[in-house]
């Protein structure tokens, strides 16, 4: 059962580290923007 289950768990793996990466770019993003439309509020 070990050999069957390993792949699942390598691509769920690899599944999660994608994930993870996209999240810290969409903080990012939305981090840039929310100073943007804060500094253009201050007008």
């Amino acid at each position: 059962p070990v050999k069957h289950v390993m792949p699942y768990l390598f691509r769920r793996a690899e599944e999660n580290t994608s994930v993870a990466g996209q999240t810290s770019r969409e903080l990012r993003l939305i981090r840039k923007e929310f100073k943007r439309r804060k500094s253009v509020g201050l007008r």
